[in-house]
């Protein structure tokens, strides 16, 4: 670092953004805890856990893979607003994206729903871009520094359907024709799939090969299939849930979703 100013930079400013960051959500009312980091039931996300063991209590323990389910309790517990920005640990594999231990920030607002979730992560989003970025147009680079696309964070953002995305890519009567005709189109497409997946898992590789990786400025994608996340409440019908994904630059950034509250459900 001493001889890298540049990296050095990078440091500061991400210390800047995390403390800009947690003042940003205390001035909305949110208030910010620290949940356990060891736990005996890994929870919260689909991942691998690190696993450990207590030698004074005798007993197995993970490392989290996620604070949810603690910060679920708080808002029982009558926390309206809280959130955590801390580190997480999955025993997973590790590319450019993905690190065994990173750090998340995951907040819960009662009383609230999808849509007001994402006006906050919006708000945010920006609110960063032109305190450290100075501005909302933000030119993207490659390793040699020459700029590949300009990501325009201009709001308001873009809302778009899941399924009128894979529409757009996947021609309109696709979920229309059969399960085996939508294999035979992700041949069509270049998108590969295994003979082990359900039909949901087939969809998703389409939206996450021809939608996602190809999408660049901000979107929120909405009312996805509710197999992918069981939790969130369910849409009028029952097929879709109030979600949204935010996607920038070809990869999900932040998630949400209204939470599931009807326990005959």
């Amino acid at each position: 670092l001493i001889g890298n100013p540049e990296s050095a930079e990078v440091f500061v400013t991400r210390s800047l953004m995390v403390a800009e960051i947690r003042r940003f959500l205390q001035d909305r009312g949110f208030i910010e805890v620290e949940t356990p980091m060891l736990q005996d039931v890994a929870g919260g996300a689909a991942a691998r856990p690190f696993e450990t063991h207590h030698n004074a209590l005798g007993m197995p323990l993970t490392l989290r893979i996620a604070p949810e389910l603690f910060l679920k309790r708080l808002l029982v517990g009558g926390f309206t607003k809280v959130f955590e920005l801390n580190r997480n640990f999955r025993n997973e594999g590790i590319s450019r994206r993905h690190n065994p231990e990173f750090t998340m920030l995951e907040a819960y607002w009662a009383f609230s729903d999808f849509e007001e979730m994402a006006n906050l992560v919006e708000e945010m989003t920006c609110h960063l871009a032109e305190k450290f970025c100075g501005g909302l147009k933000i030119d993207h680079k490659d390793e040699d520094g020459n700029v590949t696309r300009t990501i325009d964070l201009t709001r308001p953002w873009r809302r778009a359907n899941y399924h009128d995305l894979i529409k757009g890519v996947a021609g309109d009567d696709f979920f229309d024709i059969t399960a085996e005709a939508r294999r035979a189109k992700c041949d069509e497409l270049g998108v590969q799939i295994s003979p082990e997946m359900e039909d949901y898992e087939v969809v998703q590789q389409v939206f996450e090969k021809k939608v996602e990786e190809h999408t660049f400025d901000p979107c929120f994608v909405t009312r996805v299939a509710s197999e992918l996340i069981p939790l969130a409440k369910v849409t009028p019908g029952g097929k879709t849930v109030e979600v949204y994904e935010l996607i920038i630059n070809g990869q999900e950034i932040s998630p949400g979703y209204s939470e599931l509250n009807d326990p005959d459900v």
